[in-house]
């Protein structure tokens, strides 16, 4: 098995782990943020919509925005435990 000859205690292997992880966290949070575009930013029907999806817009985005957070927080865990 070529498993068996991989140093798991080289800096290159955790440097790779480290890369690898946070590659992982960005393409997430990328595609959380593309996925959710629509729903972020609904657009209004009549004029008298448009004060109200302003707040609804507001409260999606910071929605959104603590969940990328979340993501990046557990990458940046994970990459200083490994």
């Amino acid at each position: 098995m070529i498993m068996l000859s991989v140093d798991t205690t080289s800096q290159s292997y955790a440097a790779g782990r480290v890369v690898g992880g946070s590659l992982a966290a960005i393409v997430a949070i990328v595609l959380v943020w593309r996925l959710t575009t629509a729903w972020r930013n609904p657009s209004p029907s009549n004029a008298a919509e448009a004060a109200a999806l302003g707040r609804v817009r507001a409260k999606r985005r910071a929605l959104i925005v603590a969940v990328t957070v979340l993501i990046a927080a557990a990458a940046a865990v994970k990459a200083t435990t490994s």
